[in-house]
């Protein structure tokens, strides 16, 4: 009887950093067919969450539009400058969803540009694209946007709760938000526009997609002028003139995204090598310490005009992952990869392929459990 052939779960570099305890314990013992048989399983698990959240966007489409009188608040799940994010029950079918609170100083006619323009997303479905079910104005100075609910949360929280992510988790990220984002562009030419953690969001079915993209022009740019967080992930050319800006920007920003979950915290301002050290020195499932730092628009424009591209170190990550986040934060847009090209790099095809929803969502359960 031939022996199975194990699975490759790691690729060659010079990493200091220790292996991850949950990968080991989950992926050790699936051997080449095992692993194959369990991605087409997980595969047809995602097409069928995916064929239910259809049928419920149609049952709800039956209720008419939305309203507050419709939903019961559970309780809140975030809260920023820009706004809020709530846990709420549609009474009618008890459908459990998101609901984005979203604070604007306009007029009533940007208003109703903004809501018509968010209806597009209806016809985005996708199992790398949080469900859209719909939005309503409230008052004369909200949008409320009612979508997926991921229990999860945004990655952002996760490295918060958990700690910097091990860098096969970094690969699969990665390998899914490209999956989305190239859905999102060839299916219906949208560009993202605000590629960051808080808009990747995960769950415990093991579930990674990609939230709030630029669908409506007007809604992101209110956004972008009110808040030094979204900021701080653009590329250069959009910093410096917002106006010139492509898919190539959210390649930038999906770099600078991937970087901050290796290091577990936002690299700007940058971090210096014995704050790298001491980073990666942390256990799996250690948060990082806080900084104390403040960031205005003025920090970020000299950042992004005066610097060179931030640089992943190789010292801690192998030369696969070095290579592909180096790529998306090369400074100008023309020598970045091109969309169709990102998942052809050994970064994203190896770990996307070998990587597991079970050991996504075992990463996220560990993460909500603070284990």
């Amino acid at each position: 009887m031939s022996r199975k052939k194990p699975i490759n779960l790691t690729l060659p570099g010079p990493i200091r950093r220790p292996p991850s305890i949950i990968i080991d314990s989950i992926q050790k013992n699936l051997d080449t067919d095992d692993h194959e048989k369990k991605k087409r399983e997980e595969r047809e698990q995602q097409e069928e969450r995916l064929r239910s959240q259809l049928t419920m966007q149609s049952k709800l489409g039956k209720y008419g539009e939305f309203n507050d009188s419709m939903f019961e608040l559970d309780r809140e799940l975030g809260a920023g400058n820009g706004g809020s994010v709530e846990r709420v029950v549609h009474k009618e079918t008890g459908t459990i969803m998101a609901r984005k609170l979203i604070h604007l100083d306009t007029n009533e006619e940007v208003f109703k540009k903004i809501l018509l323009e968010l209806n597009i997303l209806k016809d985005c479905n996708h199992k790398r694209v949080v469900a859209f079910y719909g939005s309503y104005q409230y008052q004369r100075s909200q949008i409320r946007i009612c979508m997926e609910y991921m229990d999860g949360g945004s990655l952002d929280k996760v490295i918060t709760r958990f700690g910097k992510l091990h860098e096969s988790i970094i690969g699969a990220v990665a390998a899914a938000v490209v999956e989305g984002m190239t859905y999102i562009k060839k299916e219906h030419d949208i560009i993202h526009r605000d590629i960051k953690p808080s808009n990747i969001l995960c769950s415990t079915q093991g579930d990674i997609k990609l939230c709030d993209f630029g669908v409506s022009g007007q809604l992101v740019n209110s956004i972008v002028q009110s808040f030094v967080g979204t900021r701080s992930y653009m590329s250069p050319e959009r910093i410096i003139a917002d106006h010139q800006y492509g898919v190539s920007s959210d390649i930038w920003s999906l770099g600078l995204s991937l970087m901050e979950l290796g290091y577990g915290t936002h690299p700007f301002p940058r971090l210096k090598p014995d704050e790298i050290e001491e980073l990666m020195r942390l256990p799996e499932g250690t948060p990082a310490p806080q900084r104390a730092v403040h960031v205005d628009f003025i920090d970020i424009l000299a950042d992004r005009v005066e610097n060179d591209a931030p640089k992943l170190s190789s010292e801690f990550f192998g030369p696969d992952c070095c290579e592909f986040i180096d790529a998306c934060l090369r400074k100008e847009p023309d020598n970045r990869p091109s969309l169709d090209s990102l998942s052809n790099f050994n970064f994203v095809k190896h770990y996307g392929e070998t990587i597991t929803v079970q050991t996504i969502a075992t990463y996220v359960k560990k993460s909500l459990n603070g284990e």
